[in-house]
């Protein structure tokens, strides 16, 4: 038993206090701050306690500067060989492979710490399609060897 209140970017859990709902809360805490870890929210989490009530408020607000967290923890996402990396200034796309997909990410330097733009863990060879990438990329460094 218990209720939730919304109000603008907080949620309040409200429920009995008995030790069972405190630790419900605590496994709900610990689900909400995965959730906005991963979606770049800054939180700040407060349980509060009464003899009959307890009470967990969550405060959230969505930061611009906060990149998303992904973890990817199974060895389906471990690519089969290092990274292929090719910087560009602060700038940088990393190549890797795991079997039969390929897997990329598109990252920028800020602050001096590389912070990922976009990225895609699993990608279809079927869906690789280039013009003349490959043809301009060994052009420019032949052009920087050149030097």
């Amino acid at each position: 038993y218990g209720s939730i209140k919304y109000d603008k970017n907080r949620i309040k859990l409200i429920t009995t206090n008995t030790k069972e709902n405190v630790q419900k809360l605590r496994v709900v805490e610990n689900k909400l701050l995965a959730f906005f870890e991963r979606w770049g929210y800054a939180t700040e989490f407060i349980p509060t306690e009464s003899k009959t009530r307890a009470t967990l408020t969550i405060d959230y607000l969505l930061e611009r500067d906060k990149m998303p967290l992904i973890k990817i923890n199974d060895r389906e996402h471990e690519p089969d060989f290092d990274p292929a990396i090719l910087e560009l200034g602060n700038f940088r796309l990393i190549i890797n492979k795991h079997n039969d997909s390929y897997g990329f990410s598109f990252e920028e330097k800020i602050v001096g710490e590389w912070q990922i733009v976009r990225s895609v863990s699993k990608l279809n060879l079927k869906e690789i399609k280039t013009s003349h990438f490959l043809s301009s990329l060994f052009e420019l460094f032949n052009i920087q060897s050149m030097k």
